[in-house]
């Protein structure tokens, strides 16, 4: 079950539920943010840095017939064929992830039905969320964007408001602060179902009550909004936006 929200913190708390092995190799582990109002899980896998053992992964799974369908394991095969083993690994763990993870999904909701779900790839890990709201998720490496990409994609100064909210929990450094920007806008996107890269400077984000608020003019003088949960670890950033209307 889910705890009462607390809504005094920015930061998704993901509580692990479970892990699986895909293929003997790669261990895909499935949370569930627990501070929410809604049913979220997520699921993560880091990625396989050593090409042998991605070739051997993706060669298995184009062989299983148990978790994928002919088109499925076709598609696997092509990749492999073209010696896209990067692009196969992210195929096969998103997907892997979304079948799994709809399972421990109903497991926890008790639901039926068909949850709604964001993927995002990374240099270090695929992760995928399910939620019974829509949601989008996005997952980069921490390093240093430039004065290029600030004048790009953060031409409102969202990296030094975020800053400034966030020192009441800690004191990010400016690379960790602009992947926090960058992730919020990307997760925001996905979560109001807005696919061009296009539209990332037009996101706005902003602290306030506890929260961090994304939010966008949608071209009809109306502004969409949804709220943005942050996770920063091992070099990394995770960023979770719910696009729940409240």
């Amino acid at each position: 079950m889910l705890t009462a929200p607390d809504l005094d913190s920015p930061f998704v708390d993901l509580r692990k539920l479970d892990v699986h092995a895909v293929y003997g190799a790669q261990p895909v582990a499935f949370f569930i943010a627990g501070q929410l109002v809604h049913h979220v899980i997520v699921g993560m896998a880091r990625r396989v840095q050593d090409r042998a053992e991605l070739e051997r992964v993706a060669r298995v799974a184009g062989g299983d017939a148990t978790t994928w369908s002919p088109h499925e394991r076709e598609a696997i095969e092509c990749l492999v064929a073209k010696q896209r083993v990067g692009r196969a690994e992210e195929w096969i763990l998103s997907r892997y992830i979304k079948k799994r993870g709809t399972e421990v999904f109903r497991d926890v909701t008790g639901s039926s039905g068909t949850p709604f779900t964001s993927i995002s790839h990374s240099a270090a890990a695929v992760v995928v969320s399910l939620s019974d709201v829509p949601a989008g998720i996005d997952h980069e490496v921490i390093e240093p964007r430039g004065k290029s990409w600030s004048r790009r994609m953060d031409p409102g100064g969202d990296t030094r408001r975020l800053a400034g909210f966030l020192s009441a929990w800690l004191r990010p450094s400016l690379p960790e602060t602009e992947t926090m920007v960058w992730a919020a806008k990307e997760a925001s996107l996905k979560a109001w179902g807005i696919a061009q890269v296009a539209s990332v400077p037009s996101v706005r984000i902003d602290g306030r009550e506890g929260r961090i608020c994304a939010s966008i003019m949608d071209g009809t003088a109306d502004e969409r909004r949804c709220k943005v949960l942050l996770r920063v670890e091992e070099g990394c950033v995770l960023a979770l936006a719910l696009n729940d209307q409240e």
